[in-house]
Order: structure tokens, then C-alpha cells, then sequence
């Protein structure tokens, strides 16, 4: 049992509702301060206690993955932004949580809490070439750039204050005197179908699902045009992308991308309330 529960707290954690709230708005109150301050938000994707690790991945087994375990009544994913009160040794202050929810609401999932984060030092999984047709999907040239971009911009003192600011979203509140309001982006939201491709690409077996992880990649959205050239670098944006990997066979300790990954910015924003 001491090792289901160290396993656990390393990688993915239920929440009741009340605690869920609490990370939840201990983002937004923070975001909407730095916001106000154009302060920078690097050191929330930091941990440890000499600022040696950087966020790269969020990580956590398939199998543990509870709000996916009975999807009757689910129609969409949320995944949120939360921040613990602190920093700690084996994790940044950024975190996500997990919820399955139906159209209006009624039926709720859990929350589940990611814990496991992948710093910059370590290698990502493999990607190859696009598993589905879908438009959502990610080239294989773009993930290798956007994600050689964060890793690049995240190590360069010079670019810090420029680039890790949230990406933000501009709400119309009063239609008729066009009133704009500023607010930090706090969740993106899919459909349960885009996660079912996702998640569950053909040649998953039953079997390979304990050696199976989801990772949740930190990207820079940079432009780029036909042939792959980077393009607007100032431009840079704070992004994920979600994919499913696996344990290769030619080497046990590294994984590689057996789906396609997935950009969490092609349905939100802007469209997420």
C-alpha cells in the first residue's frame, strides 16, 4: 500500500471539490495580479530549491487516469490551471487538473490533480508522424519546434520577462458599448470525442496501458510557414500539447508518441467561457 501511495502523490492525485476550488483560485488571483503588474510568470514553473528544475511535460500512467475510467454522461474534458501555495522539491507551484463534465453541468467527474512534472533536462518522448487525419493533430515539424522553442526561450535569462507572461483572453461584457475585459486563460475545454482519439489510438491494448503515460507538453507557439522555417519568434505564446507514449522496444527507458499529439489551443482559446 506505502507503494501505491508514494506512486500516487508522484503522478496524479483525486480532489474533492472544496481543495480543487482553492488551487483553482490561487491561480487566478496570482495571474490577475501579475497581469495588472506585467510581471513575469517563470518562476511559477520552476521547483526545488535552487530554481534547478524547469517545467517541461506534465506526466501520468494511463491506467491511473480515473476520470477516463467510465466516460456514461461525459461529454467534455476540462483540463484547468491550478498553483499550490508553494513550490516543493519534486514539483513546480503551476499545476492542472483534470475534470469530465456533461453539457450543462449535472454530471461531474472528480478532479484529478497532476503532479508529475518533467524538467526541461529530460528528454521528451519521440514524435512521429500524425496517427489521425484530424485537423487538431500536430505535424511532427511543428511539435519539434514549438517544443525546442520553449525549452530554448524557458533557458534564456534574456527572453524571461518576454516571454512567460499567460496568454490572455478578451471577453466582451457589454456588447453595446463594446467594454473589454482582460482576463488570465484558466481552462481549456474539448470534447470527449477529440479525447477518446487521443487518449485511445488503435493499437492500445488493455495491456499496454500500465506502461502507457499521458504527457501534457509545454510549447511556444511559434509561426512557421510550409517548410518548417520559424517565423513571428516574437510572437510567442504559452501553449500545450497532449499526446500518448509509450516504452519503446529498442530502448526500456525511453518513451515515444504512439498518437497524435494534440494543440490545446485549437478549440480554446478564444472559445472557452
Amino acid at each position: 500500500m506505502a507503494a501505491q501511495q508514494s506512486m500516487d502523490q508522484s503522478s496524479i492525485k483525486p480532489l474533492e471539490k472544496e481543495p480543487a476550488t482553492r488551487l483553482m483560485d490561487n491561480y487566478r488571483n496570482e495571474i490577475n495580479l501579475r497581469l495588472s503588474g506585467n510581471r513575469s510568470i517563470d518562476d511559477l514553473l520552476y521547483w526545488g530549491n535552487q530554481n534547478e528544475n524547469k517545467l517541461s511535460a506534465f506526466s501520468v500512467p494511463v491506467n491511473e487516469l480515473g476520470v477516463f475510467n467510465n466516460l456514461v454522461g461525459i461529454t467534455k474534458i476540462i483540463f484547468s490551471f491550478g498553483l499550490e501555495d508553494a513550490k516543493t522539491a519534486y514539483a513546480p507551484r503551476l499545476t492542472v487538473l483534470i475534470q469530465g463534465r456533461n453539457d450543462n453541468g449535472t454530471i461531474q467527474s472528480d478532479y484529478y490533480q497532476l503532479l508529475k512534472g518533467i524538467p526541461t533536462s529530460q528528454s521528451l518522448p519521440v514524435y512521429g508522424t500524425p496517427t489521425t487525419s484530424s485537423g487538431l493533430a500536430v505535424p511532427k515539424f511543428l511539435f519539434d519546434t514549438w517544443t525546442l522553442s520553449w525549452k530554448e526561450m524557458s533557458d534564456s535569462s534574456a527572453m524571461k520577462a518576454k516571454f512567460c507572461t499567460i496568454d490572455v483572453i478578451d471577453t466582451f461584457i457589454n456588447v453595446g458599448d463594446q467594454d473589454i475585459v482582460t482576463k488570465p486563460l484558466e481552462k481549456y475545454i474539448f470534447n470527449i470525442s477529440d479525447a477518446i482519439n487521443i487518449l485511445y489510438p488503435g493499437q492500445l491494448t488493455i495491456s499496454q496501458s500500465s506502461i502507457t503515460k499521458l504527457y501534457l507538453c509545454m510549447v511556444s507557439h511559434i509561426a512557421t510557414n510550409t517548410n518548417g522555417n520559424v517565423e513571428n519568434f516574437d510572437k510567442a505564446r504559452i501553449g500545450m500539447v497532449m499526446g500518448i507514449a509509450e516504452k519503446t522496444n529498442h530502448n526500456p527507458e525511453t518513451y515515444e508518441f504512439i498518437s497524435s499529439g494534440y494543440d490545446f489551443s485549437a478549440p480554446c482559446p478564444p472559445t472557452c467561457p
